[in-house]
């Protein structure tokens, strides 16, 4: 029964890890994603709404250049001018893009990985002995 346990709990951290780099992959091989550049920025303060918009341009999987603001409201700071950024947006549609945002990567998911280790070691010890 443990080594069951070990073993969802190995797939399903696995799967979370390796979720937002498949994704992304898709999305650049379906023609769903380009890469944006940051061409202007301003942080915007009203009262208690704090958050920055951003101008991004990129050109769309038919070669038109395509332009699009967003607002930002986030804890971290937004992107310099001149940053490349992901954006999504429909293959149909990409006026309606989107910026996207990666908080999980399998390259920098050390502590999971970590966490499997210690996991199937403490699991396995007790019955190599």
């Amino acid at each position: 029964m443990p080594l069951l346990l070990m073993s969802i709990s190995t797939v399903l951290l696995l799967a979370t890890a390796l979720w937002t780099p498949a994704r992304a992959h898709w999305l650049r091989r379906t023609g769903r994603q380009a890469e944006a550049r940051v061409t202007g920025r301003r942080v915007v303060d009203r009262g208690e709404d704090h958050h920055t918009e951003l101008t991004l341009t990129f050109t769309d999987h038919d070669g038109r250049p395509r332009e699009f603001e967003t607002r930002m409201l986030t804890t971290r700071s937004a992107p310099l001018v001149g940053t490349r950024v992901p954006v999504g947006y429909p293959a149909d549609r990409p006026e309606e893009a989107r910026m996207l945002s990666y908080t999980w990567r399998a390259t920098r998911s050390y502590l999971a990985f970590l966490l499997l280790g210690v996991m199937w070691m403490t699991a396995l010890v007790p019955h190599l002995q």
